[in-house]
């Protein structure tokens, strides 16, 4: 994705699957060291869970996560 990027999507039974038997739509972004970012994520279907991290290699290192919104827990 690019930096202003807006992506609307749907999950499908032919996403990935996680831990916890759940489908998952992944993105990744470039930014700097320091750089901030704000990501809005919704659905009116489900409770959407949001996790933040890096890549290494074929790994995901997570860095935060949010399943309340707006960071609030």
């Amino acid at each position: 994705m690019s930096m202003g990027q807006s992506v609307n999507a749907d999950l499908s039974r032919t996403d990935p699957v996680a831990e916890g038997d759940f489908h998952y739509d992944e993105y990744s972004v470039r930014l700097q060291a320091g750089q901030g970012v704000e990501i809005r994520m919704g659905s009116e279907a489900f409770d959407t869970d949001l996790d933040l991290g890096q890549g290494a290699g074929n790994a995901f290192e997570p860095i935060a996560s949010d399943d309340d919104g707006a960071m609030e827990g």
